[in-house]
């Protein structure tokens, strides 16, 4: 097998280069954290949807009154608007 000139200079320049593991033991440790912490997220949402589907009567009584109270949010807000004017 022939290397031609510019292979062996890219060679002789990889090998006199001080190769650290540092940035690449580092990299793997945040890429580790990022894995794990969205496998948990992947998890508690498989919990809660399994939750939901077990309760819907209870998800249904929450989305009522998460939409009662926006109603009497939007109602203060008309009401102090409208004594204002």
């Amino acid at each position: 097998m022939v290397r031609c000139a510019k292979t062996k200079q890219i060679e002789r320049k990889k090998l006199s280069e001080p190769h650290t593991n540092s940035a690449d033991q580092s990299s793997s440790k945040i890429l580790h954290v990022v894995r794990q912490a969205l496998l948990n997220a992947a998890a508690e949402l498989v919990a809660q949807q399994k939750s939901s589907a077990e309760n819907p009567q209870t998800s249904n009584l929450n989305t009522n009154e998460n939409a009662a109270q926006k109603k009497t949010k939007k109602t203060r807000v008309a009401r102090k608007t409208t004594r204002r004017k």
